[in-house]
């Protein structure tokens, strides 16, 4: 880790305070490398544990969960994230300034092929202007506006996205918490899915709603269940909320199918309308 030489004057003197300076700069790189947000806390029951973090999809399946020991962070989130054999092109959370921040300290070989320069952001950060407005990235429309017959890539060992074979991917505030609870840094400002162009087609309340509703039962149970029982329970609960969505879905694209239609799934489990 670089150090600096601070100057403090006192009575005529100059002193170079390099150990002070130290301590703050590994205060500093603690708190992102541990995952405190700098724009947004997070709290905790004394005695309690920090819950379960989902990461769901926009039709409300859990794609991935952590069951939490101690309090939340921005590094529960990344720890999911990194877990995916193939990252989502976009990644929405309520600390998208933290979650880039904590996984450039962490892995940073890792954002560097991800978003470089742009932390996540549509374009690159600069307290010198403000962000862009009506940015247009077409690879972040979603499947129903989108023409079904794109072939897939096959991405190998590299990050590139198997839809459309980029390797760049965005890190974005959802509106929820955006409008509720806004961010201290004007660089924040970046992570705005609203500056996208596409952006109407892009949801972000549904999930949450799913994830609210997910956590009503999560809590219920709770109050009667032990450790290990709970933990099981809450990933029941997850698998077989996933099958119900899957199985919606199943029913009502089968409902259109026509005579010579049949609905198969390709290599990525994804639905699909094929000739017999």
């Amino acid at each position: 880790m670089t150090l600096f030489v601070v100057l403090i004057k006192k009575h005529d003197t100059i002193l170079y305070d390099t150990e002070r300076m130290r301590i703050d700069l590994q205060t500093l790189y603690e708190t992102l490398l541990v995952g405190y947000s700098p724009c947004h806390g997070f709290t905790q029951v004394k005695g309690h544990t920090g819950g379960f973090y989902h990461v769901v999809c926009r039709h409300g399946v859990t794609a991935a969960s952590k069951f939490l020991t101690i309090k939340e962070s921005v590094r529960d989130a990344a720890d999911l994230y990194l877990s995916f054999k193939h990252i989502p092109l976009a990644f929405l959370c309520d600390t998208p300034c933290g979650f880039v921040r904590h996984l450039g300290c962490r892995a940073k070989e890792v954002t560097e092929q991800l978003w470089g320069k742009f932390c996540g952001c549509f374009e690159e950060p600069s307290l010198e202007k403000s962000p862009t407005t009506g940015i247009n990235v077409p690879a972040l429309v979603t499947s129903e506006y989108r023409a079904a017959d794109k072939e897939m890539v096959d991405p190998g060992d590299t990050i590139a996205h198997p839809l459309t074979g980029m390797t760049r991917r965005y890190v974005l505030g959802d509106r929820f918490h955006a409008a509720n609870n806004p961010h201290k840094s004007p660089l924040c400002r970046y992570h705005d899915i609203n500056l996208l162009q596409q952006s109407n087609t892009i949801k972000t309340s549904y999930q949450e709603s799913e994830n609210n509703r997910k956590n009503v039962r999560r809590l219920r149970s709770s109050c009667m269940q032990n450790f290990s029982t709970h933990y099981f329970y809450n990933y029941l609960m997850d698998f077989y909320q996933n099958e119900e969505i899957v199985k919606n879905q199943k029913a009502t694209i089968s409902k259109i199918l026509k005579p010579n239609e049949e609905l198969i799934r390709d290599t990525y489990m994804r639905f699909i309308v094929k000739e017999r």
